[in-house]
């Protein structure tokens, strides 16, 4: 297998590239990666890049911070792309301290994974800065690598892009410019419904429920104008939405999202489910079971291949699980 070398996105951690696909971006799948435009939820803009020919291998979102990382690979050239965009939380000053910060970092790793580094320099050139340097073997492994890092700081956001060619010749240099030679910035850029609601889908599975509610919202109402998202999706969408608002502690918003959904589709059981949930936040038992009920009636309706969650084993329900009314009502069920 081949070893790739990775830079730490934005000098949080640096770590070995992952040849695993997350959930697919939005950006990446809505344009294709012949026009990959890259931006997070909060921003009005994109950086955009053209990559003809390159498969999507991973991309994940930062829930602490907000945060995007996009990998890609081109097969028949074997250039490794790999693409991040974060807040400025060190509150850097410029492109230059971002690269310094980063060099030092990779020195670092450079000794942990006893790594051979050759030819390595660092430049500017306008509001970029660049580190471009040759590793020669990695932990006695030879790979002849060549890595260029770009690092970008806009409207306090820091951007890396970094480009790695294992085997490199002097023939690579074309595959490696035009790249970098067709990177620009997209302004306005509007967010699709379905890229906020994949965002918020992420955000959600990672735990930050509060980054979820609010990026699942924007989802929400942009569907309203652009309608992107098919029934399925819409669905989940507001089920989720009004779960990330409960987990929050946004009670009324969580009951006033979900009964919007039952006025959509009186027949979905997932928006009784998690309403159930909801007023188990708040210890209303009665409600809570009348809408686990609810759920229970309309279960066959769930989407193919999905099953209602089962209460008695569902986390969200564990302080209930010896209440002699609740085990009652789970008989019923």
């Amino acid at each position: 297998m081949k070893t790739i070398l990775l830079i730490g996105l934005f000098m949080k951690k640096i770590l070995l590239l992952l040849l695993f696909a997350y959930s697919v971006s939005v950006s990446a799948t809505a344009l294709g990666l012949d026009s990959l435009k890259v931006s997070l939820p909060s921003l009005r803009w994109a950086l955009q890049l053209k990559l003809p020919g390159y498969e999507q291998q991973s991309m994940d979102l930062n829930s602490q911070s907000e945060g995007r990382y996009i990998s890609a690979f081109n097969d028949s050239s074997g250039v490794y792309v790999s693409v991040g965009m974060e807040e400025n939380v060190q509150q850097l000053t410029d492109s230059r301290e971002m690269r310094d910060i980063g060099w030092t970092q990779l020195k670092r790793f450079f000794v942990e994974r006893q790594a051979l580094v050759l030819d390595s320099t660092q430049y500017g050139s306008g509001d970029c800065a660049f580190s471009d340097y040759f590793i020669v073997s990695i932990n006695g492994i030879i790979v002849n690598q060549r890595n260029v890092v770009a690092y970008i700081l806009r409207n306090n956001i820091c951007i890396t892009i970094q480009l790695i060619k294992s085997h490199y010749t002097d023939a690579d240099a074309e595959h490696f410019n035009q790249v970098f030679n067709n990177v620009k910035i997209t302004s306005p850029y509007s967010h699709a419904s379905i890229e906020h609601f994949m965002d918020g889908t992420i955000y959600f599975n990672h735990g930050d429920y509060l980054l979820a509610a609010k990026t699942l919202q924007k989802a929400l109402d942009m569907d309203k104008t652009d309608q992107l998202l098919n029934k399925d999706q819409l669905y989940w969408l507001i089920s989720n939405l009004g779960l990330a608002y409960g987990l929050s502690g946004h009670i009324g918003r969580a009951v006033s999202v979900l009964n919007d959904g039952i006025a959509m589709d009186s027949f979905f059981p997932m928006f009784y489910y998690n309403l159930a949930y909801v007023y188990a936040r708040v210890d209303n038992l009665t409600e809570t079971i009348y809408y686990l009920l609810q759920a229970n009636m309309y279960k066959k309706n769930m989407p193919k291949g999905e099953r209602l969650p089962n209460p008695k084993k569902d986390k969200l329900f564990q302080k209930y699980w010896q209440n002699s009314k609740f085990k009652e009502a789970l008989r019923t069920m």
